[in-house]
């Protein structure tokens, strides 16, 4: 996380190179202001957020941490050398962005109520209301929409998807060992994320396992929720138990875990 005082006279040309260069890194990298407003976000920051960098643009990322003095501190002291890099731990809430945030709402609301103010001059629209105010609700209105398609696209793709099953069974495993949890459960599951309900017999197959292993696999997925069936021996379709969204779908539903710990 960087915090730069950049000059007025910087060349725009080499701003662009920078952060052309920041676009190389795996790391997550964002450049914020002294005041916590991001100027620039790199594709991996936004890959793993899962949110556009051009809607993260002029936010304030402290907004973005459920304890937000934990990055403002920092922030606040690099400007004054009082140290140049620091590693914290903390939490992100519901990313600013998202129109189920109490900030987001605020800024809509806002925009909205403004849409409806008078004239301001002869020369803004023809009727007794703004057209300036209305075209600026219009353009944060599909921004915000062109935003959110984006945010959806990027959580539903199927490969990345897949990935992430990956690794939630790698947790699993590490969680309840191999014998309960088993890396071949991979695969069937992709799949009946992707194309829906297959019969037992068909999924077990997939797993490539012996009958008995395969069977155990599946009433563990069942009793856990990653998968989902009518009957006891129908079909089985996919399930989004509440403690793996935070890993199946990051930044959609962060207070998933929390409920999921409460037994909520």
């Amino acid at each position: 996380m960087i915090a730069p005082a950049t000059p007025a006279s910087a060349a725009p040309g080499r701003t662009e190179a920078a952060h052309g260069a920041l676009d190389l890194l795996a790391t997550m990298v964002a450049i914020v202001t002294p005041e916590g407003e991001c100027e620039f976000a790199n594709s991996s920051f936004e890959a793993v957020l899962g949110v556009s960098r051009r809607s993260m643009s002029r936010v304030v990322l402290f907004d973005w941490f459920v304890d937000a003095q934990l990055l403002r501190d920092p922030v606040a002291a690099v400007p004054n050398n009082v140290f140049s890099t620091s590693r914290l731990d903390a939490q992100t809430a519901r990313p600013p962005a998202s129109p189920g945030g109490p900030r987001q709402r605020e800024h809509s609301s806002d925009r909205l109520a403004k849409a409806d103010l008078a004239l301001h001059g002869d020369t803004d629209g023809r009727g007794n209301l703004s057209e300036s105010m209305l075209r600026a609700w219009c353009a944060f209105f599909i921004a915000l929409c062109d935003d959110q398609v984006s945010f959806m696209t990027q959580m539903l793709d199927l490969p990345a998807l897949k990935k992430r099953i990956a690794a939630l069974i790698q947790v699993r495993i590490q969680t309840y060992g191999a014998t309960v949890y088993r890396k071949e459960a991979i695969l069937p599951l992709h799949h009946v994320l992707g194309l829906g309900p297959i019969s037992r017999g068909e999924f077990a197959q997939m797993t490539g396992l012996g009958r008995t292993n395969a069977v155990n696999l599946i009433s563990q997925l069942l009793k856990d929720g990653l998968l989902v069936s009518d009957t006891p021996k129908g079909e089985v379709g996919i399930g989004f138990p509440l403690d793996a969204l935070n890993i199946l779908f990051p930044n959609l539903y962060p207070e998933a875990a929390t409920l999921a710990n409460d037994g909520g």
